[in-house]
C-alpha cells in the first residue's frame, strides 16, 4: 500500500492511569493492547544533550544532508525543544557523512512539465526564515562544525551560528547564481558583514568554491581544524561555552547582532542598557561559577537540575522498552544496570542494543568507539539488591498493578532515600502504584514511547503524592537525555492517548455515516490537514484489536463518557478478524492480489469562471484569493453585508464550514446555492480540499465549484453533506479534548501541544491550531456539531468556552 510511504514514525498507545482497574477487558488483552508499536526509521536529524550541550546532526548523508520537508519539520521542532530545555547552555550543529549541508534538496521541488512553478518566496517565509531566526535567536552560544561541503542555504545556516569551525577539507559555495537565484537564508545579510561587500559580491555572483582556509583568512569563520580533530575540538569548545555565564553570553550575542545596524551612539546606549541587565544577574552578583541551575523557569526552563552523568541508572525489565530506555541512559553518559527476573534476559537485552548500534556503525551513523563506550556502561544485574546504589530506577515490566507494587515495595527497602523510583507504565495509575509506600513522594511515571532511543517524547507523570521536586528533576533529566519531556498528572490516557482519541473517532463516525470512503478521508487528513497519516491507515497499522481495546479502556476509565465511545464499525472489524496490516485486511486489503485503494477525487472539468468576489475579513482563507489571482482569475474584494467571509462565483456562494451542514446553513442564511469547503492546514500550500453542497446546488453549480478549486491546483473531494466536514471537525474535537485536559489539570497548554507534536507528529499543537483559527470560531463549530447531533460527545470544554468569550488564547 503506497499510501504509507510518507509515514516515518508511529508513536502510539500511551494509555495511562487506572484504566486497567475499570476496564472490562481481560488482563492479557489489555496488556497486549497497551503494547506500543512503531515503525523504525532513520531520523533526518539526530539530537542529544550532554554536559549542557545540545548536539544537532543533520542526518541525510546520502543527499549531503540537504533539506527536504521532513528535515525542515524536524529542525523546527528540535530548535523549539532546545530553546525550552532548561539544561542546554550551548548548541553544536554539524552534519553526518562527508558533507555538512548541500542546501535545499531540489528533488523536493520537482515540477511536472507544464505545471506552475513553486513559490520559492513562500518556501523561504514558511521554512528557512523561521528556522534561521530560531537558530540565531537562541539565548546561548551556537557552534557549527562544518565537516565537508556547505553549499547554498547550507553555507548560510552554518554562518548563522555564533562560532564556526571547519574541517580543512571543507568548502563553502554560494551556488544560487548557478541556477538563477540569489543567496537566501540570510546570505545577502551575513556575507557582506563577514567578508565585506566586494568579496560578498564575488561569492554571490560567481558561485565559486571557497576553501575553508580561505574562509578563515577572510574572517568568514573562526578557525580551520584538521578533519580528524574537528568533532572533538568543536565539542570541547561547546562544552567550554556551556560552563560560562549563560545570561552574559546571551547579552553579548544581542549586542553584537545589533551592532550591524546601530550607529556608534546607539550602540553605546545599548551597551549601557545590557550591562545594567548583566549586572543584575545572579552570575555577576554571586561570582563565577554561574548559578545556571537556578535560572528561572520562565527564562530557561526547569529550575531543577538534571541527574549527573555520574549517577547510576537502573532499569527493571529487559524487553524492547526496558532495553531501549537503558540504551538512552547509557548514551547520555550514565552507567546503567539492567535487571530482569528471567535468566539471561538482561544480558540478552544488552546484546540486542549492541547489535542495533553496530548496524549504525556499518551505515556510518556512529563511530565504533562511541558504541563501545555505550555498551561498556551497560551491565546486567542478577538481583534487585544490585540496584541499591542507583540514583534513578525505571521500572518497565508487565502491566500488572500488584506485581508493580511488590517491586516498588522492595525497591523502597533497598534503595537510598534520594533514589527516584519511576514506572514506564502506559496503563496504570501512578497514585495506585505508590500507595502503601512510606515515601510515595519520590515515585512518578516516566513514560517513554517505543522505540525509546528514537522517539523524542517522554511524559513525566505525577501521582497524587509525587513531590514537585521529583517531577522537575525527572523532567530536566529527560531533557538532558535529548528527549522532549512534558508534565502530566496521573489520569487515564495521560496526554497523548487521551487527546488523540477524536482523531480516530471522528473518522470512524464519518465512515459510519457514509460521508466518504476510507481512502478519501485519509487523503484529506493528509493532504489538506497536514497529518502524517489518515485515521484509517493509522488504525490499520496499529491493529484494530489494539486500537479498539485501548478505546474501550479509556471509555470505561472515564465511566462511559461519550467523548470516548467505541465504534461499532471497528468492533465489526475485530470480530471478523480484519485487524489491519498484520492480518492482511482491515479498512484496506493488503493481500498481494488486492488493488491499492485510491481516494475519490472529482474528474477534471472545464467551466467558464466568472469574476471571483471575496466578501468580508477573509482571515485564514485569504490565500485562496491569492491563488485565484495567480491562476489568472479576475478577483474583486468588498465588504460583507452579512459580516461573514464568503467567496462568490455568480450566484454560487462558497464558504468555510462552521460546523453546520450545508443544508442547514443555506436555510439559516437564506442562500439558494451554497458550497461549504473544509479546513486546510495552509490554504496557500494545500493540494486537496473537501466540499459539500446544499440541495440548491445543481450540476452546473457543482461543476463551477469543482472547476474553481481545480483551477487553483487542488484535488476536489465531494463529501456527503455532513456537519464540520472532515478536517474541521477533527481539529475542533482534538482542540476540545486538549482544552479539557488543561481544564482538569492534566497538563499545561504548552505541554499538551508539545506532546501531540513530538509524540504523534501532528502538524500543529491542537490548542495552538485553535488559537490560530480563533477560539470563538472553534467554540461555534463545536456548538453547531452538538446541535446537529444532539449529543454530549461534542459539548465544548468550559475552558474553551470561557476563553472564547473573554477573547483570550491558550498561548501568548
Amino acid at each position: 500500500m503506497t499510501h504509507f510511504d510518507s509515514y516515518q514514525k508511529n508513536p502510539i498507545l500511551a494509555l495511562g492511569s487506572s484504566a486497567a482497574s475499570r476496564s472490562p477487558l481481560p488482563n492479557h488483552l489489555l496488556q497486549r493492547a497497551l503494547t506500543q508499536e512503531t515503525i523504525m526509521s532513520e531520523a533526518p536529524l539526530l539530537y542529544t544533550v550532554e554536559d549542557g550541550v545540545a548536539r544537532l546532526t543533520l542526518n541525510r548523508p546520502d543527499s549531503l544532508n540537504s533539506f527536504n520537508a521532513e528535515l525542515h519539520a524536524e529542525m523546527r521542532r528540535t530548535l523549539e525543544a532546545v530553546r525550552q530545555n532548561g539544561s542546554v547552555r550551548a548548541l553544536l550543529l554539524t552534519g553526518s557523512g562527508r558533507g555538512f549541508c548541500a542546501g535545499q534538496d531540489l528533488s523536493d521541488r520537482n515540477v511536472a512539465p507544464g505545471a506552475e512553478a513553486p513559490d520559492l518566496g513562500e518556501s523561504l517565509e514558511k521554512r528557512y526564515n523561521p528556522m534561521l531566526r530560531a537558530l540565531r535567536d537562541l539565548p546561548f552560544p551556537t557552534v557549527c562544525a562544518v565537516n565537508g561541503v556547505a553549499a547554498g542555504a547550507g553555507a548560510n545556516i552554518a554562518l548563522a551560528c555564533d562560532i564556526v569551525l571547519a574541517a580543512r577539507s571543507a568548502s563553502f559555495i554560494q551556488a544560487f547564481c548557478k541556477i538563477g537565484l540569489l543567496p537566501d537564508s540570510g546570505g545577502t545579510w551575513t556575507l557582506p558583514r563577514l567578508v565585506g561587500m566586494a568579496r560578498a559580491k564575488g561569492l554571490a555572483m560567481l558561485g565559486d568554491r571557497l576553501s575553508a582556509e580561505q574562509a578563515e583568512q577572510w574572517g568568514m569563520i573562526w578557525k580551520v581544524v584538521d578533519d580528524e580533530a574537528l568533532q572533538d575540538e568543536a565539542l570541547t569548545l561547546a562544552r567550554h561555552l556551556a560552563t560560562q555565564p549563560t545570561r552574559g553570553l546571551a547579552l553579548i550575542k544581542r549586542a553584537l547582532h545589533a551592532s550591524a545596524d546601530n550607529s556608534f551612539d546607539q550602540q553605546l546606549d545599548l551597551e549601557r542598557d545590557l550591562q545594567r541587565l548583566a549586572g543584575r544577574t545572579a552570575d555577576y552578583r554571586e561570582g563565577w561559577p554561574p548559578s545556571w541551575k537556578s535560572v528561572s523557569q520562565a527564562s530557561r526552563g526547569s529550575e531543577m537540575a538534571a541527574l549527573s552523568p555520574n549517577d547510576i541508572i537502573a532499569v527493571i525489565g529487559a524487553g524492547a522498552m526496558g532495553a531501549g530506555i537503558a540504551q538512552v541512559a547509557a548514551q547520555a553518559g550514565h552507567r546503567v544496570r539492567l535487571y530482569d527476573n528471567r535468566e539471561g534476559a538482561a544480558q540478552a537485552g544488552i546484546e540486542g542494543v549492541h547489535r542495533q548500534l553496530e548496524q549504525r556503525v556499518a551505515k556510518g551513523k556512529m563511530a565504533q568507539e562511541e558504541v563501545d563506550a555505550i555498551i561498556a556502561r551497560m551491565t546486567p544485574a542478577a538481583t534487585l539488591a544490585e540496584l541499591a546504589d542507583s540514583r534513578l530506577v525505571v521500572e518497565a515490566i508487565v502491566e500488572d498493578l500488584e506485581v508493580k507494587r511488590g517491586v516498588f515495595a522492595e525497591l523502597e527497602t533497598l534503595c537510598g532515600p534520594d533514589t527516584l523510583l519511576t514506572s514506564n507504565t502506559s496503563s496504570l495509575s501512578i497514585t495506585s502504584i505508590a500507595s502503601g509506600l512510606e515515601h510515595p513522594e519520590r515515585v512518578a511515571g516516566l513514560h517513554f514511547f517505543n522505540p525509546a532511543p528514537v522517539m523524542k517524547l517522554v511524559e513525566v507523570i505525577s501521582g497524587l503524592a509525587t513531590a514537585s521536586e521529583t517531577a522537575e528533576t525527572l523532567h530536566a533529566t529527560a531533557a538532558a537525555w535529548g528527549k522532549i519531556p512534558v508534565h502530566a498528572s496521573s489520569t487515564p490516557g495521560f496526554i497523548v492517548n487521551r487527546v488523540a482519541r477524536p482523531f480516530y473517532a471522528e473518522g470512524l463516525r464519518l465512515l459510519q455515516e457514509g460521508t466518504a470512503a476510507p481512502a478519501t478521508l485519509d487523503a484529506l487528513l493528509r493532504q489538506a490537514g497536514g497529518f502524517r497519516m489518515g485515521p484509517f491507515e493509522l488504525m490499520d497499522l496499529i491493529g484494530h484489536d489494539v486500537n479498539y481495546a485501548v478505546t474501550r479502556s479509556v471509555f470505561y476509565a472515564y465511566y462511559g463518557d461519550t467523548r470516548f465511545q467505541p465504534s461499532l464499525v471497528q468492533q465489526a472489524l475485530v470480530e471478523a478478524g480484519r485487524l489491519g496490516r498484520k492480518s492482511g485486511h482491515g479498512f484496506y486489503d493488503y493481500r498481494d492480489t488486492a488493488e491499492p485503494a485510491a481516494p475519490v477525487f472529482a474528474s477534471s472539468v472545464e467551466a467558464e469562471l466568472p469574476v471571483l468576489v471575496a466578501e468580508g475579513q477573509l482571515g485564514i482563507i485569504a490565500p485562496l484569493v491569492t491563488r485565484a489571482g495567480a491562476a489568472g482569475l479576475e478577483t474583486v474584494c468588498r465588504e460583507s453585508l452579512s459580516g461573514q467571509a464568503r467567496l462568490r462565483l455568480g450566484g454560487l456562494t462558497l464558504a468555510l464550514s462552521d460546523g453546520r451542514c450545508a443544508t442547514e446553513r443555506a436555510r439559516d442564511e437564506g442562500l439558494e446555492a451554497l458550497v461549504l469547503f473544509d479546513l486546510c492546514l495552509d490554504y496557500g500550500e494545500t493540494d486537496a480540499i473537501a466540499l459539500a453542497a446544499s440541495p440548491g446546488v445543481d450540476d452546473a453549480a457543482r461543476t463551477l465549484a469543482t472547476a474553481f478549486f481545480q483551477r487553483l491546483g487542488l484535488d476536489v473531494a465531494w463529501l456527503t453533506d455532513t456537519p464540520g466536514l472532515a478536517v474541521l471537525r477533527t481539529v475542533a474535537m482534538l482542540a476540545n479534548e486538549a482544552a479539557e485536559a488543561v481544564l482538569q489539570g492534566v497538563c499545561s497548554a504548552r505541554d499538551g501541544d508539545l506532546a501531540m507534536q513530538a509524540g504523534l507528529n501532528y502538524p500543529r499543537g491542537p490548542l495552538a491550531w485553535a488559537d490560530s483559527l480563533g477560539l470563538a470560531f472553534v467554540h461555534r463549530t463545536l456548538i453547531h456539531l452538538q446541535q446537529s447531533y444532539g449529543e454530549e460527545r461534542y459539548r465544548p470544554s468550559f475552558l474553551l468556552r470561557r476563553k472564547a468569550l473573554a477573547e483570550e488564547t491558550f498561548h501568548d
